[in-house]
């Protein structure tokens, strides 16, 4: 495990204030092997600010996309654009810490699993839903509190291959775009362990991108919640 390094895969859209504070605190921890951040065709000069940003360094990789693949493509993007077998998909709005790698590193990883934070401070405290779960027991805990909420948040550590194998391509699907992915994942026969101690700092503000389309997200979230009590 120490030789082992991951990806931080960064998908962003007009945040080159958050995003150059996202990962500032692990950029230069040895267990991280890139950060690869995709640029989904901003329009206020984000994506020419971080290649200034980052010009001197060899460890941050930007990209920018052709067209505008929206939340749901350009997670998919960043991934794709990853070189290491292992990736911590992370919003450009949020911060992680040494800590958060920490708790990745004491893991034996297995590619079936994706490994979510169980608290994402200060607001989204998921610590009672600590725990694994597969397309069969999931139906009995779904109906926890905040257990869709957790289905929501894709701050998660993944194996990039299975990931790539798992999504599918879905138009419109907006905010509820992670608990889409996560049906997808469990439905493919993989788990997800929502893990003691994984933290991270969670931002909500004016330009979230969830807060923005939660009117038209919500009802396509709970289409998504009956699929999975359904499996």
């Amino acid at each position: 495990m120490e030789n082992r390094k991951v990806s931080i895969c960064v998908p962003t859209w007009n945040r080159f204030d958050f995003t150059t504070k996202c990962f500032e605190q692990v950029l230069n921890d040895e267990r991280v092997g890139e950060v690869v951040i995709t640029d989904d065709c901003s329009d206020d000069g984000s994506f020419e600010a971080l290649k200034e940003f980052y010009s001197k360094s060899d460890k941050v990789n930007i990209y920018r996309n052709e067209n505008r693949l929206k939340v749901h493509g350009n997670k998919h993007e960043s991934i794709w654009q990853s070189t290491h077998d292992w990736c911590i998909l992370f919003d450009s709005d949020n911060l992680i810490t040494k800590e958060y790698l920490d708790v990745i590193f004491s893991y034996d990883w297995e590619n079936n699993v994706a490994y979510q934070p169980s608290f994402a401070m200060p607001n989204f405290d998921y610590r009672n839903l600590i725990g694994t779960y597969d397309k069969e027991n999931i139906k009995q805990s779904i109906h926890l509190p905040l257990f869709e909420c957790m289905l929501n948040t894709q701050n998660f550590f993944i194996n990039r291959n299975n990931y790539l194998s798992t999504w599918e391509y879905k138009d419109e699907i907006n905010g509820a775009d992670s608990i889409y992915f996560n049906y997808l994942w469990l439905r493919k026969g993989n788990k997800i362990k929502v893990v003691e101690n994984l933290h991270y700092e969670h931002l909500v503000h004016r330009g979230s991108f969830y807060e923005s389309v939660a009117e038209d997200s919500y009802p396509k979230s709970l289409e998504i919640v009956e699929q999975i009590k359904n499996f």
